[in-house]
């Protein structure tokens, strides 16, 4: 079994499926999704705040993959991010969660500590899912026996 085990954070995002309808597509999903991750990182909060941090930096424009001359307006971030979630996914996801770490048997109950602790779980399935694995407990196992290689897969 040869699988690559390094995977960075723009190219996981370029494999999220658009939600959205093509006439929407002015932005690449991939690079509105880079900015709100890179805005996060600077501090900016809110669609207004981010589109206004975008247009503030133009030379990252292309660095983040925008192909338009302009970057997105806050009112597109809304319509992106207003999109009501995918159930069937939340509940597969937490089935997953639950099914493979144990979730609901969890003794942590208290705090932000179980929003954390799901996050924590969401990203390590995302993770193992954006570098090719879609038996997720054959992964753990493996992982297990090859703790280097989990250590390179977030690397």
């Amino acid at each position: 079994m040869t699988r690559s085990f390094s995977c960075h954070l723009l190219t996981m995002l370029a494999e999220v499926p658009d939600p959205r309808k093509k006439k929407g597509q002015r932005h690449p999903l991939a690079a509105m999704l880079t900015l709100t991750v890179v805005r996060l990182l600077c501090g900016q909060r809110g669609y207004t705040a981010i589109a206004k941090w975008a247009r503030l930096h133009p030379d990252l424009r292309e660095a983040l993959g925008f192909t338009a001359k302009q970057t997105p307006a806050a009112l597109t971030f809304h319509y992106l991010y207003r999109r009501k979630p995918d159930i069937t996914a939340e509940n597969k996801l937490h089935w997953v969660r639950d099914a493979v770490f144990r979730e609901d048997a969890s003794n942590v109950r208290t705090g932000v500590i179980p929003q954390v602790m799901a996050a924590m779980r969401n990203t390590a399935i995302s993770v193992l899912r954006f570098t090719g694995w879609t038996k997720i407990t054959d992964a753990l196992q493996y992982l297990a026996a090859e703790p280097k290689l989990a250590v390179n897969i977030i690397k």
